[in-house]
């Protein structure tokens, strides 16, 4: 079979091509930027992949061997060129659900979902690390691990640990067995507009999962009533010295999963914990690309308090300086929707460097995006941020802050990561 991935080098679609790639399907597609890591790693697998999306790549490789199957990314539009080529060659297309799905029917796995507004990455990963010691799994995560590539898929395995975004309500493709909720909190309102709509669809959620485990305060919160598969666990209890690891979302995630696995009758909750204490995390949640270096995804309020928790305890273990964070903000859409949050979020931080927003390409766009003093004036110390660019300066200035001790945050989902990680790691090598 022949899969073209419209969009390739995304998170979600490449970790598919990944698991098409493991049982042997002929995989190309098509991306923005093919020198990145991730289409690099696909190429070195034989996916083929071109950077041209007019839907003369895709021409050609149908013509070299029929094309079965194009699925695409929720950024790209119905009149993409490869879209409208495949209507034309009435070539089988979709987003990447129904392909996710049909790998599930088609390998009779088990589906054990994670969904929520935080810590889905995180929570997915530790699921499938806890899993991959005892038993063939499959998994599909938003994330790049260190203990595979972020898509795999073994024939062999019962079960698939999937990462169900709910942004597209792409959660509510599917019918888990097992379904983990580690936070719900009112996001994404491009796609829900109003709190009731995004909390309708973790009921729904809830309701087509045989059995789900979360927290007694989200079921409170969405109102989810007496459903007698929804496991709710009333609050964290596990600290550091019962589960080493750093931050106490990360320990509760731990805690989600354990229990989870138990319910499931996968492991022994007690089990779950002790593989989790070496859980050696995911790319970009808490990642140390130097010693007091430090980038992370964070880019909603409630994950930057939760993440500069985390940094806290990191720097009171290792006797740093001032905590220091480099801020980029994601999506001016979002800013608007979030921006009243930010006042307490980075009460931890000594000192922040705030970025421009950054708006992905494809995205619908404000014509007057907020600047970032209409964002830092929202903070309970706004005398703490200080405007900054994407350039040498800025390196130069983190490049300061690492050589006085200090420990540095970069945070935020867009560019910003790309830009500080090469200048890093090339000093360190």
């Amino acid at each position: 079979m022949h899969i073209y991935f419209s969009g390739i080098g995304g998170i979600g679609l490449s970790a598919l091509a990944h698991m098409a790639l493991d049982v042997g399907y002929h995989v190309s597609g098509s991306d923005l930027n093919t020198d990145s890591e991730v289409c690099e790693q696909l190429k070195n697998r034989g996916a083929q992949i071109s950077d041209n999306q007019s839907g003369e790549f895709l021409s050609k490789q149908h013509h070299r061997q029929p094309v079965d199957w194009l699925v695409y990314s929720a950024a790209v539009p119905d009149d993409n060129p490869e879209r409208t080529l495949t209507t034309k060659q009435l070539i089988k297309q979709t987003k990447r659900a129904a392909f996710i799905q049909y790998l599930i029917d088609k390998y009779r796995l088990q589906l054990l979902a994670v969904s929520g507004t935080h810590g889905k990455t995180t929570t997915t990963a530790m699921a499938a690390w806890a899993l991959r010691e005892q038993q063939p799994i499959s998994w599909l995560i938003g994330s790049h691990v260190p203990f595979g590539h972020h898509g795999r898929l073994d024939p062999d395995s019962d079960w698939l640990v999937l990462e169900a975004d709910e942004y597209d309500r792409m959660m509510l493709e599917f019918e888990p067995q097992l379904s983990l909720i580690p936070s719900i909190e009112y996001d994404h309102a491009d796609i829900y507009p109003t709190k009731a709509n995004y909390y309708q669809a973790f009921r729904d959620f809830v309701s087509q999962s045989r059995r789900s485990v979360g927290w007694l305060k989200d079921a409170q919160a969405i109102e989810l009533g007496d459903k007698t598969n929804f496991h709710a666990l009333e609050e964290p209890r596990l600290d550091y010295d019962e589960l080493p690891l750093i931050g106490d979302h990360n320990r509760a995630n731990a805690e989600l999963v354990a229990c989870g696995l138990e319910l499931a009758e996968l492991m022994k909750a007690e089990q779950a914990l002790e593989r989790l204490a070496d859980f050696p995390g995911t790319s970009r949640r808490f990642e140390r690309i130097t010693d007091n270096l430090i980038s992370d995804y964070a880019h909603h309020p409630t994950e930057i308090a939760s993440t500069l928790e985390l940094a806290r305890e990191y720097h009171a273990q290792h006797d740093f300086n001032q905590l220091v964070v480099v801020y980029q903000p994601h999506q001016d859409e979002r800013q608007r929707e979030v921006k009243l949050a930010y006042e307490h979020a980075f009460d931890k931080a000594d000192q922040i460097y705030w970025l421009p927003t950054y708006d992905p390409p494809g995205r619908h766009h404000q014509p007057h995006p907020l600047n970032p003093e209409q964002l830092i004036v929202h903070l309970a110390e706004p005398d703490n941020a200080t405007i900054v660019a994407l350039n040498d300066e800025l390196l130069g200035t983190i490049d300061q802050h690492v050589n006085d001790d200090d420990l540095v945050l970069v945070m935020g989902a867009g560019s910003v990561d790309d830009f500080v990680r090469p200048h890093f790691l090339t000093k360190s090598h």
